[in-house]
Parts: structure tokens; sequence; C-alpha cells
């Protein structure tokens, strides 16, 4: 119970000086006061406040801006997390835009390689010349088995401006059905793969929002704990002495 009055006394008097602002003048009369009628008993640690003047620049931590993570992160995900002092999560973010970039221009490179792949087909099974035909063109050429068919199409349908009326330059006539059957396949390949290209577009924005989110958020929690380390004090004991003459200490770290 000693002991117990002495810890509980030794809190109230430092608390007590805290509030009625008597913590101002510092550790030493707080140390001078208790140790005066409990001697070797309260040890009291004065810790430099990190923001003091007194300290070098380098060593103090200013402040994170939310608004400045989240433009960042907005900009390029992961940077945001990077300036707010999470650079692992700032890593992630990084890695995932690579990852959604380098699917888009595999997904973009495929795309391509099977259009030409069906353009050369329609040439080589539907006679088709590949002099300035459009994407539309081709649409229409894996609907029809030739350009009479469609433009018969058009004309009852009274859709005049989309008659292709020069037969001889958008002519093409397909050798099979079967041959048509595979220019299709070959389309759709390039189409899918043109479609999760666009994706990956969606998923880079996404991205990024959440980044930019996550950014403001890692910068509030940066800010809370500079100010709980300003304006924090500790708790703790320690034993110090001979074996013989054993001392129980409180020590109270306060941040000035």
């Amino acid at each position: 119970m000693k002991i117990l009055s002495t810890i509980l006394i030794g809190v109230f008097t430092f608390c007590a000086a805290h509030v009625f602002g008597e913590a101002n003048s510092g550790c030493d009369g707080l140390a001078r006061r208790t140790s005066a009628k409990f001697p070797a008993v309260v040890e009291c640690i004065s810790t430099p406040d990190p923001q003091s003047p007194s300290l070098p620049q380098d060593r103090r931590e200013a402040p994170k801006s939310p608004g400045k993570a989240f433009f960042l992160s907005l900009l390029v995900p992961g940077l945001g997390e990077w300036y707010a002092g999470s650079p692992q999560k700032g890593k992630i973010f990084l890695a995932a835009e690579a990852a959604v970039w380098s699917s888009f221009a595999a997904f973009e490179h495929y795309s391509a390689w099977k259009k030409r792949d069906y353009e050369l087909y329609s040439v080589a099974h539907a006679n088709v010349s590949l002099e300035g035909k459009d994407d539309d063109f081709f649409k229409h050429v894996a609907a029809y088995t030739d350009v009479r068919s469609y433009n018969e199409d058009r004309l009852h349908a009274r859709e005049w401006n989309d008659v292709y009326w020069d037969e001889d330059f958008y002519h093409w006539q397909w050798d099979s059905p079967e041959s048509r059957e595979k220019f299709n396949e070959v389309r759709d390949a390039s189409r899918k793969a043109h479609r999760r290209a666009l994706n990956m577009v969606g998923a880079a924005v996404l991205n990024r929002v959440i980044s930019a989110i996550d950014a403001v958020r890692t910068a509030k929690t940066f800010n809370k704990k500079v100010r709980e380390n300003d304006t924090g004090f500790h708790l703790g004991f320690k034993v110090r002495g001979s074996i013989r003459n054993p001392k129980a200490l409180i020590v109270l770290n306060k941040n000035f």
C-alpha cells in the first residue's frame, strides 16, 4: 500500500502541475517537489519537442497536407502515400499501376495483331482491297456474303447514305461460308482484346481514385501521430541501486 500511495501521489503531483500551467517550468520543478518527500522514487525526464526551434531542421516532423497527398496520388498512384510517410503502400500502388499499363499494352498489341490477321484473311478469301477501308467496312464484310447482298438490304431499307455505290472499290465476295465464319472468329478475338485494353484504362482510373483516398487517410494518420508525440507523456518504471539496496523508480517522460 505504501508503494501504491507513493505512485499515486507522484502521478497526481505531475498531473496537477500540467493542468495549472506549472509544467511550463520543466521537469526539474516536478522532480524537486516530489523527490523532497519521496527521495529516489520519482525520476522525471524531459524530452525536447521535435518541433522545437532549438532542434536541427532535419529532425523535425512537419505535418503532411492531405490535399497535396490526394493530388499527388491522382497524378501518380502511390506518390501521395510516399509523401505521407508510407513508402511501402506507395510501392504497392505503383506496382499496380505498372501492371495495369503493361496489361493495356499487351492487349492492344494482341488486338492489332489479330486485326492484321483478319484483314489479310479477307484479302485471300473474299478478294478485298484494303486501301481506304475502315472498321465499318469490315463489319459489313463479316455480316454479308458479298457487296451486292449488302447493298440490296440498304436500298430496301432506304438507307441511301450507307450504300456502297462504287462496288468495284468496295468489292468483296466470300469463297465459302466457312471462310466467313473463320474471319468472324479472328475479328471477334481482336475486338475482345481491344475491350480488355479499355478495361485496363478503367482499372488505371480506379487505382488512382483508391490511391488518392488512401493517401488522404495516410496523411491524417501521420499528422495524428505527430500531434501525439508533441503533447504526450509516458509513465514507466525502473529499478536502480545494488542488490542489497534496490530502488524502484517511477519514470515520467514528458515532451515540452
